[in-house]
C-alpha cells in the first residue's frame, strides 16, 4: 500500500504540494500593505464624509473585520492565470446613522457604497488598482504584479451595541490606563457581541447577514483535535477545484462545510482523510447543503443543476485516481499514478516518486523471515 501524505504535506519540503498552494512571500507583503492602505484610508475618509453627510458632530469611524480565507488561513495562490487571490476586509458603521424616523431609507445603502467609493478613489489611482465593483461589495483588482483582488463588503449594526462594545473595552483597559478612544483600538474579537447586523447592496438595499457565523463556524472546526488537517483538506479541495473549473465551480465554502462533514482524522495521512472526504464529496454536491449553524434555511450550493453532473464526474475521478495510487502496491507504477493525480487534482502535485512511502501487506509481512533482535536494555527511570 501507498503512503501519499508526503506528497501533500511534508515540513520543510518545497515540492510537496502543500508548499505549493502557499501564496508567495512577495503576494503577501503585497497583499498586507493594500490592507492597511485601505483601512487608514477608510478610517479616516468614512469618517470625514459621514461627518459632512449627518452634520458637525455626528461623524463616525468604522470598524474592520477580515473575512474569508485570510480569515480562515485557507487561501491558496491561483491555478490558472485568470485566478486570483481574494482578501476581504468587511467595514461595519452604526445604523442609526443611516435612520429616516424609525426605519432604514431606501437610499441608505447607496449613499454608503458612494462614501467608500469616494474615498478610495484617490488610493486606487495613486497605486494603479482599478474597480470592478459587485453586487454585494467594492472591489479593487490590485494590477501591480500580483493576482489579486480586495473586497470590501458594507456592512451596518446598531450604535447602541457599538457604543456597549466601545464601554467595555473602555472598562476593561481602565486599570491599565492604555485605552484608546477609537474603534480600531479594540481587537476584533471584541466584535463577537454584534448582534444585529445588515449588509448594503447595490440591487436589493439591506440584507441581514452575518460572516462572522462562518468564520465561528470554521473556526470551531479547525480547533478540534488534529484541526489542521482539517484546514489542509480545505486547500487541498480548493486547489483541485481551480485546476479542474477555470470559472464557477462548487464555492470555497461550500467545499469546506461539505469536508467539515466528513472528515475524520487521520494523523500523518491527508492522504486517507481526503479520500475519505472525496468518497461522500460527489453526493453531497448532487443536493441542497444546509448548515443551521451559519444559516438556519440558506442553501450553500449554488452549483447550477445542470452543472451538478459535471461537479460528481471531477469529484468522482480524482477519488479515483487517490484511490487507485494509494491502493497500489508496486512502486514501478508510482509516476502513472501521480501524472493522474496531476491531471484530475491539480498540475501542482510534485512528480516525485521519492515522496511516496510505502507499507508492506499483510501477507508481505508474513512471509519475511524473522531477524533476531537484541534484547532491549532496561533502564530505571525515577521522576521528580
Amino acid at each position: 500500500m501507498a503512503n501519499y501524505n508526503q506528497v501533500l504535506n511534508r515540513k520543510a519540503e518545497p515540492k510537496c504540494y502543500l508548499k505549493q498552494l502557499d501564496p508567495s512571500e512577495n503576494d503577501v507583503e503585497k497583499l498586507m500593505e493594500a490592507k492597511q492602505k485601505i483601512r487608514a484610508t477608510l478610517r479616516q475618509g468614512l469618517r470625514e464624509a459621514t461627518e459632512q453627510h449627518f452634520g458637525k458632530g455626528n461623524g463616525v469611524t468604522p470598524r474592520f473585520f477580515t473575512q474569508g480565507s485570510w480569515a480562515y488561513k485557507t487561501c491558496n495562490a491561483p491555478c490558472q492565470p485568470h485566478q486570483e487571490m481574494d482578501l476581504d476586509i468587511g467595514v461595519y458603521l452604526p445604523m442609526e446613522n443611516w435612520r429616516d424616523g424609525d426605519t432604514t431609507p431606501s437610499d441608505a445603502a447607496d449613499i454608503y457604497f458612494g462614501m467608500v467609493e469616494m474615498c478610495l478613489t484617490p488610493l486606487a489611482e495613486a497605486e494603479g488598482w482599478t474597480f470592478d465593483n459587485k453586487a454585494v461589495c467594492v472591489r479593487l483588482k490590485l494590477n501591480n504584479g500580483i493576482q489579486a483582488h480586495v473586497d470590501v463588503p458594507l456592512y451596518v449594526a446598531p450604535k447602541k451595541e457599538f457604543l456597549e462594545i466601545k464601554e467595555a473595552a473602555a472598562a476593561k483597559s481602565a486599570q491599565n490606563r492604555a485605552f484608546d478612544s477609537s474603534f480600531e483600538a479594540f481587537r476584533e474579537q471584541e466584535w463577537s457581541e454584534l448582534n444585529h447586523i445588515a449588509l448594503a447592496t447595490r440591487d436589493e438595499g439591506w440584507k441581514l447577514s452575518d460572516p462572522r457565523k462562518v468564520a465561528d463556524y470554521f473556526n470551531k472546526h479547525f480547533s478540534r483535535d488534529n484541526g489542521r488537517q482539517l484546514r489542509r483538506i480545505c486547500r487541498y479541495l480548493k486547489g483541485a477545484r481551480d485546476h479542474s473549473f477555470d470559472r464557477g465551480g462548487p464555492s470555497s465554502v461550500l467545499l469546506m462545510v461539505c469536508a467539515s462533514w466528513d472528515w475524520v482524522s487521520y494523523p500523518e495521512r491527508d492522504d486517507l482523510a481526503l479520500l475519505n472526504v472525496l468518497e461522500q464529496l460527489g453526493d453531497r454536491l448532487q443536493g441542497a447543503v444546509v448548515e443551521p449553524s451559519i444559516h438556519s434555511e440558506e442553501d450553500l450550493n449554488r452549483v447550477a443543476i445542470e452543472k451538478r453532473g459535471e461537479v460528481k464526474q471531477w469529484v468522482d475521478s480524482l477519488y479515483g485516481a487517490l484511490r487507485h495510487a494509494v491502493e497500489n502496491r508496486n512502486p514501478d507504477y508510482a509516476p502513472s499514478h501521480l501524472r493522474l493525480l496531476q491531471s484530475y487534482m491539480d498540475h501542482r502535485v510534485p512528480q516525485d516518486p521519492e515522496l511516496i512511502t510505502w507499507i508492506p501487506g499483510a501477507a508481505e509481512i508474513s512471509s519475511t523471515p524473522a531477524q533476531a533482535r537484541p534484547q532491549p536494555q532496561n533502564h530505571e527511570v525515577i521522576s521528580g
